[in-house]
């Protein structure tokens, strides 16, 4: 009598684990969702999102993208690795196709791929249309039986050309955010790049979407330079990561660099693990600087030598520093208060110089404590 074959075994999920795996933010909140799928668009190097939302119970909802797209090789082993390593296959920069006219690196957002599962939050399955080297390729991502996750390939690879990729559901759960706070959310935390263009149902989303209780402007006029305006954005509620956060230069509309906090020099101010890090964006628009030869060729950063640029840089700093240090005076204050009731007994017993001491003390440390 025959052996009979072994028949390999495919893992098997509680109904719980994708929300323990990716978060069940990620996977259920139709705002941290789309966050997350214009995220990975940026990740794919795309200067172009459009995004088609749901207006009622049944209607498509779809993100879609000019990023460089994937080939079904790629789409299986990023999609079936769980615990997908970004900067081991893929390095932490994106991968920029060059038709997209983006020149320079783009840091990316994503490091383990957890949201790319985003799609579950409009609908129980979605698909991902998605085209490169010549060829698309439709999957089917769902979950059988309650909790487990499977991947299924829709048809034959087809011709198209170009690139990109699609996250869709075909007849998607309502969302609970109307499209008004949608262009709001993506306005606060996507437009420091003119060159990444996000569309809700055909329209650009732009500055006018944000809430004007959001932003504030500041007009500084650089003696031998000319004018620059920094817009501040606050998104009011602290995001999870500091990724979207932090201070972006435009020149004449294009991006010097990228938006981050590394190397603005305030990291003694905030940093990740501090709410402002997470809440505000600085973008600091210097045209005046465009004649100045300021810009490293590959527009990559400044040229730290060009005088010009030094003095726009030392009134942007100073701008910048005294507004993070306003935003924290309130907090501070109480830490020094809550210090010294604890301390009432010890202060009693001091010399007046010595208690002026101590204070000066105190009140540094609270500083350093809850910027």
């Amino acid at each position: 009598m025959k052996k009979p074959k072994s028949i390999p075994s495919l893992p098997l999920f509680d109904d719980r684990f994708l929300e323990q795996y990716a978060g069940i933010h990620i996977i259920k909140s139709p705002k941290v969702a789309i966050m997350e799928l214009v995220a990975n668009a940026w990740d794919a190097g795309a200067s172009q999102v459009i995004i088609t939302w749901p207006e009622k119970d049944g209607d498509k909802f779809a993100v879609q993208d000019n990023g460089h797209g994937m080939t079904e090789n790629q789409f299986m082993t990023r999609f079936q690795m769980l615990s997908y390593d970004r900067a081991k296959y893929q390095g932490l920069h994106a991968e920029i196709p060059f038709d997209n006219n983006i020149e320079g690196s783009r840091t990316v957002f994503g490091k383990n791929g957890k949201g790319r599962f985003s799609g579950f939050a409009f609908g129980k399955d979605y698909f991902v249309r998605t085209w490169r080297d010549g060829y698309e390729n439709v999957f089917r991502v769902f979950l059988k039986n309650g909790g487990n996750l499977r991947f299924k390939k829709i048809g034959d690879a087809t011709p198209r050309a170009g690139h990109g990729t699609e996250i869709y559901v075909e007849h998607a759960q309502q969302a609970i955010l109307s499209e008004a706070l949608v262009r709001s959310e993506i306005g606060m935390r996507f437009l420091v790049d003119p060159k990444f263009e996000v569309f809700l149902n055909s329209v650009q989303i732009d500055f006018s979407d944000i809430p004007k209780d959001n932003v504030e402007e500041i007009l500084l006029d650089v003696e031998g330079v000319g004018q620059v305006k920094i817009t501040i954005i606050d998104v009011k509620a602290t995001d999870k990561t500091t990724h979207q956060h932090g201070v972006a230069w435009l020149v004449n509309k294009r991006m010097v660099g990228e938006c981050s906090w590394k190397g603005t020099g305030y990291e003694y101010l905030l940093d990740g693990r501090k709410v402002a890090a997470k809440r505000y964006t600085f973008i600091v628009e210097a045209d005046a600087l465009a004649n100045h030869y300021a810009i490293l060729p590959d527009w990559t950063a400044f040229n730290p030598v060009v005088p010009e640029y030094k003095k726009v840089l030392d009134a942007v700093n100073n701008t910048i520093k005294g507004y993070l240090i306003d935003l924290t005076k309130e907090s501070r204050e109480e830490v020094f208060k809550d210090i010294k009731k604890q301390n009432i007994q010890e202060l009693k017993l001091m010399g007046l110089v010595s208690r002026q001491k101590w204070e000066e003390f105190v009140k540094d440390i609270a500083d350093s404590q809850t910027m």
